[in-house]
């Protein structure tokens, strides 16, 4: 039987090949965890429309939530890995979730502003929060995000690209709740594992084996 469930969320498009290479990547390893997708495109090739489409983000996260939640009453423990733009789904789910009812959550190639504060999903976060950026990814996180915008309506480079930053407010709270947060940069080696730190990077399989699921233990 499965020891938790790992929810996996792809980015824009419907193209689905990071959500399969997470798959692939996770059983390989052998995790003992159940492994479901959200699935949220509006369908194949869409990629602008799910990128502003503010509304179903909201209500997709909103959906995750509720399966996050059933999964933890159950007394299962849950894991979140989400690339792009599904990483503003997995945050505002985050947000509308108890304290502490998600063990772990990684971010890949994230498509929200850097100054997307984390501390509403920090809450529900029990162990770690894990984000990885590259500079590298100066196309889709850089450009791409100036001009067509990130997840949450910023336009401007992505915290993919750049990393987040604090908040600028810092008190006790903030500091308790950032201490599970940890960004990973990308660096040469993990050309390594064929993450040459563009934006399909963090998705290739053996990325994800060497780099991810180490993570998930």
């Amino acid at each position: 039987m499965a020891k938790g469930v790992i929810f996996t969320i792809d980015g824009v498009g419907g193209f689905n090949i990071a959500t399969t290479a997470m798959a692939m990547a996770f059983t390989l390893a052998g995790l003992p965890h159940k492994i479901e997708q959200l699935y949220w495109s509006h369908g194949f090739g869409r990629w602008l429309l799910d990128l502003q489409d503010k509304q179903r983000i909201e209500e997709k996260a909103q959906e995750l939530a509720e399966r996050v939640r059933t999964k933890y009453q159950a007394g299962l423990d849950v894991y979140i890995v989400a690339k792009s733009a599904g990483c503003a789904i997995a945050l505002k789910a985050l947000s509308l979730l108890p304290e502490g009812s998600v063990q772990k959550v990684v971010l890949l190639a994230p498509a929200v502003s850097p100054d997307y504060c984390l501390k509403p999903a920090l809450k529900a976060v029990k162990e770690k929060l894990f984000a990885f950026w590259s500079p590298n990814d100066a196309f889709i996180l850089g450009l791409g995000t100036t001009v067509f915008g990130t997840a949450d309506g910023a336009y401007r480079p992505s915290a993919g690209m750049i990393g987040f930053r604090m908040p600028k407010t810092i008190d006790n709270e903030t500091v308790s709740l950032y201490e599970k947060f940890q960004q990973i940069k990308w660096k040469p080696s993990m050309l390594l594992a064929l993450n040459c730190g563009d934006h399909q990077g963090s998705v290739m399989v053996p990325f994800l084996h060497n780099h991810v699921v180490p993570l998930l233990k």
